[in-house]
């Protein structure tokens, strides 16, 4: 079940597009390198501080959105048009076996 308590942020509306792709970048690194990772997040300064904070709690909140539909069988990283591969037709000459039936 979805909690409905918590409205999903919409990131595209609340974060300019610059700050994102800075705070992403960031995310990224804490996975790959800590250290340098840190060092960017000290560099960030007043209100764009407190931004990666409601950022990263944003983000978060829309990944739990995410795993929450996908349980219900919602998968919104797929496309609705992509088509299911169909199975070939089945031939319609029988094989002849050599198999004698005593």
């Amino acid at each position: 079940m979805i909690d409905g308590s918590s409205e999903i942020p919409d990131l595209d509306k609340k974060y300019e597009i610059k700050s994102r792709k800075k705070f992403d970048t960031i995310l990224q690194a804490f996975d790959e390198n800590v250290a340098f990772a840190c060092k960017l997040a000290d560099q960030l300064t007043g209100p764009e501080a407190v931004l990666f904070t409601e950022y990263r709690s944003d983000l978060n909140k829309v990944e739990r959105h995410k795993i929450a539909l996908r349980r219900q069988g919602v998968f919104l990283d797929e496309p609705d048009n992509e088509q299911v591969p169909s199975l070939p037709p089945k031939s319609s000459k029988k094989k002849k076996t050599n198999c004698i039936i005593s």
